[in-house]
């Protein structure tokens, strides 16, 4: 890793895996995280702070990493990721937070670690009286970025940077009178310039400090940095904190100088009040304090990487590959094998597909005249055999336009119920936050509407009948609350049970409706976007299989307002109220919330996971468009 270049030549240092398993055990422990958890960060990915707090430590729990698309989106974006996650913790510096949207609290379940420069004790505590968890750590290149973190908070810990991590001890070594800091760590790497003496096990930094009587190291300054008037730099920060507010300011005193950076553009009014008040405070003449601006990005340490000035491709954050447990094609029956290669005539090759949530029978086969087909089926005395036969029924049904696989057979084969059809040479939807499927899916399913009106089915059931008995949840939960319901429902699980039913009035018409829009269901290739496996047909609202996007979408890593934003222009979507809307997102929060609960059924082992990452999501998209807090 390498210093930012900020006060000279970048300078690299190298560390062992074991080394860095230390310190990012130390950042899971701080921070309380787990795989369930959710790092939010808009600092550069090769910023050492966010490499290893937030790179490696999502790697070490295979928790996610979010990174948002600009500096004001931070808070925002972690407020809407909170209800998906036990914790959200925000990778920060002061740059960040002064540019951050403060519109009010942030959840109980939201932490802020800002690094990079101090706060002053007057920011540090606005922020928190207004219900955003601001802490302060401290760590240096040569240390993977941590020594120390303000693990309780509290009014008296403000200003400081906290204790030391388990195993680091921290001591001031006088250096002409300057209090330098001198760490001891498990985690200092060795130079990887050669004229750079080796680690001792001591590191001497650049920085000058204090400890208080509670152990907590208060940062002062820099080694090349004086005292005026009895004040450090930081004592001058917070003497400016009153005049700051939340905003951010290096100070340097040099030579009896006193050299304010503010990262901002001010007014010569305010640079004016910044400069009378250092000087009144540190008792130097007005002309010794200069206040300059710095830009901004300085401090994000783009000299490194700039994440202005390339395209950052962002990572896929689909649902992970636990679905199903399938049988390969030597384990399924003979009778079952002999009776397909009966009906298609002799099969080359069977490629087992993966995906999807029900067990038995999915293979690509290629025929030995050359063609290619799909074959699916289930034991028909499975639980999920019926839909099996309903989506036979349906496919049948579908006319040539639209978007899915042409069924070519269906019936029962050496006692399964098995469906051949076209074999689409495909991939399932990347539907990724800036993946290029996205504008894609969305007309697709936008489109449904125009080839499924009128209803080509006569059996299919009423939507608004046929759901009501589904599609909820929430109700129930509030008979007996699970001990695991998160926080944020089950303050609200009244006015969820009361908001779930609205949508029903709402969802009656004369659309063929698929019922289960959803990332495995969605085929891509560059002839255009397929939907299969229609087992969950209804006649419905053309609006139904355009809001079931919406959590599907973030699932994938959107953050609901940027789901929203995707299928906006879709008329079925802004068509319709948006109580509905609402009411129609909160029922199918608690559908999941209670299925997810429920027994696997057999064969599929990770259904329920599934569900209760897609409670999460739908939760979180209900959260954002009732703003309870």
């Amino acid at each position: 890793m390498f210093s930012s270049g900020s006060t000279g030549t970048p300078r690299g240092y190298g560390f062992t895996t074991a080394q860095l398993e230390v310190v990012t055990g130390w950042y899971e422990q701080i921070y309380q995280v787990t795989p369930d958890s959710i790092i939010v960060t808009a600092l550069p990915a090769a910023y050492n702070f966010t490499f290893v707090a937030g790179v490696l430590l999502a790697a070490r729990l295979g928790a996610r990493l979010h990174l948002s698309r600009a500096l004001h989106q931070v808070l925002h974006d972690a407020r809407e990721l909170a209800v998906l996650a036990d914790r959200v913790v925000i990778l920060a510096n002061p740059v960040v937070l002064e540019q951050a949207d403060v519109t009010g609290p942030l959840p109980r379940n939201v932490l802020v670690d800002s690094g990079g420069a101090p706060l002053s004790t007057t920011a540090v505590m606005e922020y928190r009286d207004r219900g955003i968890d601001l802490r302060e750590g401290y760590g240096l290149t040569e240390t993977a970025s941590l020594t120390h973190f303000d693990a309780v908070g509290g009014m008296f810990a403000a200003g400081t940077v906290g204790h030391g991590m388990p195993g680091v001890r921290t001591t001031l070594e006088p250096v002409a009178d300057k209090p330098r800091i001198v760490l001891a760590s498990p985690a200092i790497g060795v130079p990887l310039d050669p004229y750079e003496p080796e680690p001792t096990g001591l590191l001497r930094s650049t920085d000058v400090g204090a400890i208080d009587a509670e152990g907590r190291l208060r940062l002062l300054g820099r080694l090349d940095d004086e005292p005026i008037g009895g004040l450090w730099p930081r004592d001058t920060l917070d003497v400016l904190g009153p005049l700051l507010h939340r905003r951010c300011a290096l100070v340097r005193h040099t030579d009896g100088q006193v050299i304010i950076k503010l990262l901002e553009v001010a007014s010569d009014e305010y640079a004016a009040a910044i400069r009378h008040r250092a000087a009144d405070a540190l008792d130097v003449p007005l002309e010794n304090v200069t206040v300059t601006s710095q830009h901004q990005r300085r401090l994000l340490h783009s000299v490194k990487l700039s994440r202005y000035d390339r395209r950052v491709t962002t990572p896929r954050t689909v649902e992970p590959g636990n679905t199903a447990i399938r049988p390969t094609w030597k384990q399924l029956p003979v009778a079952l094998r002999a009776g397909l290669a009966d009906r298609l005539g002799e099969i080359a090759s069977a490629d087992v597909q993966g995906g999807g949530f029900t067990p038995g029978l999915a293979a690509r086969l290629q025929l030995a005249d050359g063609q290619r087909v799909f074959a699916k089926g289930i034991p028909a005395e499975h639980p999920l055999a019926g839909k099996y036969r309903d989506e036979a029924a349906t496919t049948r049904l579908l006319p040539p336009t639209a978007p899915a696989p042409r069924l070519r057979w269906d019936g029962d084969i050496g006692g399964w119920v098995v469906l051949v059809l076209d074999d689409v040479d495909a991939r399932h939807a990347d539907l990724s936050v800036g993946s290029a499927d996205v504008p894609r899916v969305v007309p697709t399913i936008a489109g449904l509407a125009d080839v499924l009106t009128p209803c080509p089915s006569a059996d299919a059931p009423a939507a608004e009948v046929d759901l009501a008995g589904l599609v909820h949840g929430w109700r129930e939960l509030a008979e007996a609350p699970p001990a695991d319901l998160p926080e944020w429902p089950r303050r609200h699980l009244a006015a969820l049970a009361d908001l779930e039913t609205w949508w029903l009035a709402a969802a009656a018409g004369d659309t063929l409706v698929h019922g289960d829009v959803n990332a495995s269901n969605l085929l891509v290739n560059d002839a255009g976007v397929y939907l299969i496996d229609w087992a969950q047909p209804a006649r419905g609202a053309a609006w139904l299989d355009v809001a079931d996007l919406i959590p599907h979408l973030i699932l994938a890593g959107h953050t609901p307002a940027g789901a929203e934003a995707a299928i906006a222009d879709v008329p079925a979507w802004h068509g319709t109220d948006a109580k509905v809307i609402t009411s129609y997102a909160a029922a199918f929060a608690g559908y999941w919330a209670r299925v997810s609960r429920q027994p696997a059924p057999p064969g599929v082992p990770h259904l329920r996971g599934h569900q209760a990452r897609a409670a999460r999501a739908a939760t979180a998209w209900v959260a954002y468009r009732t703003g309870w807090v």
